[in-house]
């Protein structure tokens, strides 16, 4: 009976004028979504074989022990699931996991992706076809015609849960397939068992998220009875939930937590270094005044005072040491905290979850980090084994020369493992699941509320 239920509720749907106009809007949303999805990442990886080639002539020309670092500096290619998902990794791909540019709330802000498709797009038409499910039966009195069949209440309710839900991830669905198919006359654009499998699971974290506003829906329909005032209740959670949350989250964050600032903490550094290079010079200037040149008379104050100047060094360093570590802490705990007050919203919680599925949210950067510093590690001790082995055969050698490098390592990066990335995705998709049980027990409650009319 259930089933029955559930698919005359959503053969009511599928026939509306509401959904079919939505679902053409989004089909042919998606196809230039994905269009321009496709040739962005063909661009940007030309791009990078372009870059590894340039790199590849000038280590061939040009590298010396000096430069080895700079020329051999890894090149992150980009990943395939950026067809599908923007990455909110931005900026240079060596720059600190604890940079502010890269505040994970961005991520929530609106991208020309498919993933923000389904997020805004696809939570409107769950709404949309939720708002009037209960109280438009009630007014018009076939939620009475159907109790006096003897049909128990609790199977209604469900069965009209789950006709409405599969109305509403219907687009999604179709969305997921005509991916699959586009990725597949495409030949696929790198997509190996990793990516398949992210984006099998993006697909039922979507299916999850989709539901939960069906459901939201569904308890604003049970709760007021007035289709009009019902709608527009569920546009208001629709923008709170979708726009007011994510943007208000970083400014409440940055006004509880103060990051020193950057600018500050340069200058700092500058003023220790400009009063290290004035004391010097203040002890040097009296070997000046005996005859010595500038850098004789500085070498040797250097010499005389080496147990001073290392002090001065220590102090120098061990302060900007203080400084970059309050920094990262403080803009670590703004970061965490713009998350959390983000994911009252379930829609950013869906594109967190979605993010680190797809290997391209926060936990990207522990894994490009580890990458590049293991990769620096191995290069850094064949350029030195290089450099002793060219001072040996030629005393005059000069690290600035041309050194031989012919077997130097190249980085080579591979994208993160799908357990890695499920193991950062899943306290976001256990809290989206855990968020899909309160507008279906706020509705149940508002059902039980309203027995008085049916």
């Amino acid at each position: 009976m259930i089933t029955h239920i559930a698919i005359k509720e959503a053969l009511e749907h599928l026939k509306s004028y509401r959904f079919q106009v939505a679902f053409l809007f989004i089909i042919t949303t998606f196809l230039i979504v994905m269009f321009t999805r496709h040739f962005d990442y063909r661009s940007k990886y030309e791009d990078y074989l372009l870059r590894v080639s340039s790199q590849e002539e000038a280590i061939d020309k040009y590298i010396s022990y000096a430069n080895h670092a700079k020329l051999a500096d890894p090149i992150i290619p980009p990943s395939p699931m950026e067809i599908i998902v923007a990455p909110s990794v931005t900026g240079s791909i060596t720059q600190s996991a604890y940079s502010l540019d890269d505040n994970p709330i961005e991520s929530i802000t609106l991208k020309f992706d498919i993933i923000a498709l389904v997020g805004i797009l696809g939570s409107l038409l769950a709404l949309l076809l939720s708002y009037d499910c209960i109280n438009r039966e009630v007014n018009e009195g076939t939620i009475r015609l159907l109790l006096a069949t003897g049909i128990p209440r609790m199977k209604i309710i469900l069965g009209k849960i789950l006709g409405g839900s599969l109305a509403a991830t219907l687009p999604v669905a179709a969305i997921y397939l005509l991916t699959f198919v586009w990725l597949a006359i495409s030949g696929g654009q790198g997509f190996g068992p990793n990516q398949w499998a992210s984006l099998l699971g993006i697909f039922f974290v979507s299916i999850i998220y989709i539901m939960l506003f069906y459901c939201l829906g569904a308890f604003v329909s049970a709760k007021i009875l007035d289709p009009t005032l019902s709608a527009l209740s569920c546009f208001g959670v629709w923008i709170l939930f979708i726009v007011i949350v994510p943007v208000m989250s970083p400014f409440i964050a940055k006004s509880a937590v103060k990051v020193p600032d950057l600018g500050a903490m340069r200058r700092s550094q500058e003023v220790m270094f400009v009063e290290y290079i004035a004391e010097m010079r203040r002890l040097a200037a009296p070997l000046r005044e005996q005859g010595l040149s500038g850098a004789e008379a500085t070498e040797r104050a250097y010499e005389e005072n080496k147990q001073y100047f290392d002090s001065l060094t220590a102090k120098r360093e061990a302060a900007a040491a203080t400084m970059m570590e309050d920094y990262k802490n403080a803009a670590t705990w703004r970061i965490q905290l713009s998350t959390r007050l983000a994911c009252v919203s379930p829609y950013a919680i869906f594109l967190f979850a979605v993010e680190e599925i797809s290997g391209l949210g926060n936990g990207r950067f522990q894994h490009i980090e580890n990458a590049i510093s293991n990769h620096n590690q191995l290069a850094g001790d064949y350029a030195t084994r290089q450099h002793n082995e060219a001072q040996k055969r030629d005393p005059f050698y000069h690290w600035e020369l041309k050194l031989d490098l012919p077997n130097m390592p190249r980085f080579q990066y591979h994208d993160s493992t799908i357990f890695y990335n499920y193991s950062h995705a899943l306290p976001f998709i256990a809290l989206l699941s855990a968020y899909f049980f309160v507008p279906l027990t706020l509705f149940l409650y508002a059902l039980h509320s309203r027995r008085r009319f049916f």
